[in-house]
């Protein structure tokens, strides 16, 4: 069998393709990695891919950042739609032989570009696709009945745990498709390894009797909630926000760690105007993640995977409320996430989630990490066996339907 895993960040789709195919591997099956690291703004782990013995193939050469899903000017939307036409050609012309020459495709994404395209093709040439789920599902603002992740025509969906499946299911996905796999970034997860790395990056950054708060930015402009300059100016608004806080206590550092494709240097502006909290900012973006969480008292999210990550080791969070649409993913619905409004002083909510809030929140988090991934065994050798079944299966049976909303979202 020949299976191709795509990828498009360094982080965590190449924490899921790369356990996945060395298990393939093993079984004795050719794997390819084909990377869109590079058209997402990041780049490709070349070095570690090969290392694991795949193919790596990436679409295009160099880093290119994306602008966000409402690009801040009419100027700026047209470059996007007419350099993603471009960038989508070149993409079908580097890829097509590896993926018409697969048995099977694994997709972390089947609704954002590219992956929409990418989905209609396979579906167009026969190509058996497997859908694994990428980080931790919640209603966007764009999204409509045509848009659903996991709606795209996949044989399976592999998914983390017992709440993504039923995400899926009133989505549209049937249940026969779901396979509750667990992630395999969290195989066999321990925290002890990571606490000696954490005693040793706290040396690093000077922590000794201080608080480190984390802000973890991602690409929520890309999601629909805001502008990219929105999505840039939130962090400016926190810091104003919490600026009581850094003021009365000097021992408080804000950790911010941004998503792959964000560039620091829009941040680096954000703190030139605001040098009561230059010096209190601290870089961490080239840290591991668990032990970076692991030195935070607390952390705050946009909309991003870290909520459920830190309640892997019982760190508390605060949600960010995106302006015009409240919290993203289900982290305050379910009592984990100790929400950050703005329609009240933001200082006294963020000393709440420093203090009491850890306690509060605990049974929460517990109960949120176990029905949010499944533990019970190597996710990476079950989403192997959903791959086999894919390629088994062979061309999809698909109602002439699906291909007419993927061809009106595609035209949209």
């Amino acid at each position: 069998m020949r299976a191709t895993l795509i990828i498009s960040n360094d982080r965590h789709h190449a924490g899921i393709a790369r356990p996945v195919g060395r298990e393939l591997l093993a079984r004795g099956h050719r794997v390819t990695v084909l990377s869109l690291c590079e058209l997402r703004g990041t780049s490709t782990p070349t070095e570690l891919l090969m290392a694991d013995g795949f193919e790596v193939r990436r679409v295009m050469p160099r880093v290119r950042r994306e602008k966000g899903a409402r690009a801040d000017s009419g100027r700026d939307r047209l470059r996007s739609r007419v350099a993603r036409k471009v960038v989508w050609r070149v993409l079908e012309l580097l890829s097509k032989d590896v993926l018409l020459g697969s048995d099977v495709v694994l997709l972390m994404n089947d609704h954002a570009y590219p992956y929409l395209d990418l989905a209609q093709g396979l579906l167009g040439h026969g190509v058996p696709f497997v859908l694994a789920q990428e980080g931790v599902r919640f209603s966007m603002p764009q999204e409509d009945e045509t848009q659903f992740y996991g709606r795209g025509g996949a044989h399976f969906v592999a998914v983390w745990g017992e709440t993504s499946a039923e995400h899926f299911e009133t989505r549209g996905t049937p249940r026969s498709r779901i396979r509750v796999t667990g992630c395999p970034r969290f195989d066999d997860f321990d925290p002890a390894p990571y606490r000696t790395a954490a005693a040793e990056l706290a040396k690093k950054l000077e922590l000794e009797g201080k608080t480190l708060l984390g802000y973890f930015s991602n690409l929520v402009d890309m999601q629909g909630f805001c502008t990219t300059r929105e999505r840039i100016e939130l962090f400016g608004r926190f810091l104003d926000g919490v600026r009581p806080l850094l003021e009365d206590d000097p021992n408080l550092r804000i950790g911010l760690r941004l998503h792959p494709a964000e560039d620091p240097s829009d941040f680096v502006q954000i703190l030139e105007t605001r040098p009561f909290a230059g010096q209190r900012v601290i870089d961490a973006n080239k840290y591991e993640l668990f032990p970076l969480i692991l030195n935070c008292r607390a952390v705050v999210v946009l909309s991003s995977t870290i909520g459920l990550e830190a309640g892997l080791v019982d760190r508390p969070v605060g949600v960010v409320e995106m302006p015009g649409h409240g919290y993203a993913h289900d982290y305050v619905d379910l009592g984990i996430g100790r929400p950050l409004s703005w329609s009240e002083p933001l200082a006294p909510q963020v000393a709440h989630l420093l203090g009491s809030f850890a306690d509060e929140s605990r049974a929460a988090r517990e109960e949120y990490v176990r029905r949010s991934l499944r533990r019970d065994g190597p996710a990476a050798r079950q989403i192997a066996d959903v791959l086999e079944d894919a390629a088994r299966l062979g061309r999809p049976s698909i109602p002439a339907q699906v291909f007419r909303t993927i061809d009106r979202v595609r035209s949209a």
